[in-house]
């Protein structure tokens, strides 16, 4: 990934209670986002490269941009080691309660890091009995895939039947849909929560209440 996009650093900063309309307004930090950000054209994974003109352009910014951006939010609320330590105790139970199960399954993150890494920050970059950084710091093996695809040779035709190939292709294919259906889903709730989006709603909320009521049962509604 190149880095985040808006919608996404709106959400974070406010799963994170990161906005604080004294410390922290809410114009205010999107706005040094908007500052960092560089347009991007952003294809998706499969996109054809002929048709790749008409995927749009985003603002987004870097990793090592968004890094700093959340540096200065940060150094706003936190002056104090204990602070520190109860808002990064915080980040796993928050990522549990906002993320897909198989989200956090696939990042090997777990309650004992928050504790290793207060003792000893270095830990992400030295960690580790040989100095590896990341999660091996943390004793979390990394699989390497191509080593496994060397040690484990693909089966050959005549062990799979064209049934059983056609079966597996399915289950990817579906896998890969829904995890790019609820990415979709998770976007759009997170451009909602747009800064000018809730000005807009707070502007108009008469209206907008109206509207609801006109497509809702019973007071809900999905974002189907």
């Amino acid at each position: 990934t190149v880095g985040i996009d808006r919608p996404s650093f709106c959400r974070l900063i406010l799963d994170l209670g990161l906005v604080d309309q004294d410390r922290v307004p809410y114009y205010w930090a999107v706005g040094l986002f908007d500052e960092a950000s560089k347009h991007v054209r952003c294809c998706g994974s499969n996109s054809d490269a002929a048709m790749a003109h008409l995927s749009p352009v985003l603002p987004i910014v870097s990793r090592w941009s968004l890094i700093v951006v959340l540096d200065t939010i940060l150094r706003m609320h936190f002056t104090h080691g204990k602070d520190k330590s109860k808002f990064f105790a915080s980040l796993l139970p928050i990522a549990k309660s906002r993320l897909p199960a198989h989200v956090i399954e696939e990042s090997c993150l777990h309650e004992d890091m928050v504790g290793q890494y207060l003792s000893n920050p270095d830990i992400l970059v030295l960690g580790g009995p040989n100095g590896e950084g990341g999660l091996e710091g943390f004793g979390v093996k990394i699989q390497n895939t191509a080593a496994l695809d060397e040690k484990e040779p693909a089966a050959s035709p005549s062990k799979t039947s064209p049934l059983q190939g056609k079966q597996q292709e399915q289950l990817s294919t579906e896998e890969e849909m829904r995890r790019e259906q609820t990415a979709r889903e998770y976007l759009v709730r997170a451009m909602m929560v747009e800064p000018e989006v809730l000005h807009i709603l707070a502007q108009h909320q008469h209206m907008f209440k109206v509207f609801h009521e006109c497509y809702s049962l019973e007071g809900d509604m999905s974002y189907a």
